[in-house]
Order: structure tokens, then sequence, then C-alpha cells
């Protein structure tokens, strides 16, 4: 017998965005431990992003300084 499950749309989409903000704390927060040296900065930092679809895909464009986006 199957069970039926709320399906909450938003979940997969909420999901994503906390997959993305761990790869960006853990590939730039290892730079607090040199807060001391480095000159005052905003103590969070957003890239600029586009999300989109096409058809039924999710596309998400990002903008990176020093990443090409041929890459």
């Amino acid at each position: 017998m199957a069970a039926l499950v709320r399906w909450d749309p938003w979940e997969e989409l909420a999901t994503f965005e906390r997959q993305m903000e761990r790869l960006f704390r853990d590939a730039f927060g290892s730079l607090e431990r040199l807060a001391p040296v480095l000159p005052a900065r905003p103590r969070e930092w957003t890239p600029a992003c586009d999300v989109l679809t096409r058809g039924e895909d999710l596309v998400v464009r990002f903008e990176l300084p020093g990443v090409d986006p041929e890459e």
C-alpha cells in the first residue's frame, strides 16, 4: 500500500540553497583565520546570480571573480 506524502515544490530549491551556502562557506570560510591581517571587509559575501528555467531544467548562473565563464 502506497502512502501519500506531502510534496513541497520549494523544498528542492531550499535544499539547493543550503548546499550552495555550505559550499561557499567551506571554500571561503577558511579566510576567517586571517581576519586580523586582512583589511576590513563585509562579514558576508553573496555572488551575483541568475536563476531561470529552460524547459524542465533549472539553470543557475553565478558571477565569481577570477573564474572564467567558459570553464
